[in-house]
């Protein structure tokens, strides 16, 4: 029985909702018009500052921010070379360009994101604490190069795919 009001209740509602008929008394607001060209060029403007100031962190158009530099020195990657299978572990540093040695690649971590989540304006971190660490890194002089993002704790997303070599973020560094 409960089951029979409920579904007369729903198809009720339904009809009563599909129905677009005026309320005496009731005006129907016209449907919004899109923004302007300007308008959406200056939203971006405004996007592009809001993430390069938030304080928490949130740089995915940005560099480095001052405040992950005071605590965080660099990073340390595993580079494997896939024919010899030999490891490399390599420490690079914040915001430079480092070589790797025996390789004839070089790695930059551009951003650093140590408590990582997805906004709806981006990548961001919710802190400053090395919980969900995640860097930006450009990865050159092999091919392909990369551009993307590495995770500590889940290096299977968005691992960097090179027929040569892997890459892999072990540890965030601390400054002492």
């Amino acid at each position: 029985m409960k089951q029979i009001l409920i579904f007369a209740l729903v198809v009720a509602f339904s009809v009563a909702c599909s129905q677009n008929n005026k309320m005496p008394g009731k005006s129907v607001s016209p449907a919004p018009t899109p923004p302007t060209a300007d308008e959406l060029a200056i939203s971006k403007q405004v996007q592009e500052t809001v993430l390069e100031q938030t304080p928490n962190g949130s740089q995915d158009r940005g560099e480095i921010s001052a405040e992950l530099l005071e605590r965080y020195s660099g990073v340390k990657l595993q580079i494997t070379d896939k024919a010899s299978g030999k490891v490399i572990t390599t420490t690079v540093p914040l915001g430079e360009v480092k070589k790797v040695d025996g390789t004839p690649m070089t790695i930059e971590v551009t951003q650093l994101f140590p408590d990582f989540i997805r906004e709806d304006t981006g990548n961001a971190t919710k802190s400053l604490e090395p919980n969900n660490v995640a860097i930006r890194v450009n990865i050159a002089g092999v091919s392909p190069e990369f551009d993307g993002i590495l995770f500590e704790k889940y290096p299977e997303v968005h691992p960097y795919d090179n027929p040569d070599y892997g890459v892999v973020m072990t540890e965030l560094i601390k400054k002492k």
